[in-house]
């Protein structure tokens, strides 16, 4: 993850798929991640792992928009809970369903960062 915060791609698919495949192909990752949330003594878990997600995501917006580090720092947060939401989404959908999703993802993500890319 570190490493796309550095790259130059300027499409978030090649990640996205990257942690979708990760996820489906751990053994019990989806039923494991339902439990973390609901769980209040493992929760710290989920929100330590969302924190690393944004603040990856943080480090792209900084390096490649006009953003204060401020509004990088929000946007990150609400970028990264809903990629977490919706990868969780596919991880409980058939695989034609759980790709489209995917793209769906993609497509909205990257119009905001292109939007964010051009924000002045």
């Amino acid at each position: 993850m570190d490493t796309f915060s550095q790259s130059q791609q300027k499409s978030s698919r090649d990640i996205l798929l990257f942690l979708y495949d990760l996820y489906r192909q751990t053994m019990g990752y989806a039923p494991l991640l339902s439990i973390l949330r609901v769980e209040p003594s493992l929760q710290q878990l989920v929100k330590e792992s969302n924190q690393h997600i944004s603040d990856i995501l943080c480090e792209v917006l900084i390096r490649r928009t006009p953003l204060s580090l401020r509004r990088a720092q929000r946007i990150s947060v609400i970028l990264g809970e809903s990629c977490e939401q919706v990868l969780h989404a596919a991880l409980l959908k058939d695989q034609v369903e759980a790709e489209a999703l995917i793209d769906e993802l993609v497509e909205i993500i990257d119009a905001l960062f292109i939007y964010y890319v051009n924000f002045t």
